[in-house]
């Protein structure tokens, strides 16, 4: 059984991923464990034309799949395990599946500018420190929260 530090990533978050990733790579290494990077991007809805959605969503999803790789080869040390995964649906429910889907040692994620607790903060990094069953380390930047 491989132990795994699972990182969900908002890629529209450089400073989030930056601050995020280092305490992975320190807990894998501690663990012996790979890097399992994750976004999710939301599921597109094109009503009467789903041709447009499926096209949408698979230029999306490879999009995603490039930065994150990106994001991988930038971060993680070439000595570490890593691996990407690009998720299509709601958010925080398709992140709390993976974790339960994966079951990873180890959930990192970053917190959001407080500023916007209400409508991100709150509602991701809560569901997934209420609904994972491991440990979650929230990262926050400490000139965001004074």
């Amino acid at each position: 059984m491989s132990r795994e530090i699972l990182v969900p990533l908002d890629l529209s978050q450089p400073d989030a991923i930056a601050m995020a990733l280092p305490y992975a790579v320190q807990w894998a290494r501690a663990r012996d464990a790979f890097v399992h990077l994750v976004t999710v991007l939301p599921d597109i809805n094109a009503g009467m034309y789903p041709y447009v959605a499926v096209r949408a969503t698979e230029e999306s999803r490879q999009s995603a799949q490039d930065r994150l790789d990106e994001v991988a080869a930038e971060h993680i040390p070439a000595d570490l395990d890593s691996a990407t995964s690009v998720l299509i649906g709601r958010m925080p429910r398709y992140l709390i599946d993976e974790i339960n889907r994966t079951h990873p040692d180890m959930v990192v994620l970053a917190a959001h500018d407080p500023r916007l607790a209400d409508m991100f903060l709150g509602s991701i990094s809560g569901s997934v420190v209420g609904h994972a069953h491991c440990p979650v380390l929230v990262v926050r930047d400490p000139e965001l929260h004074r």
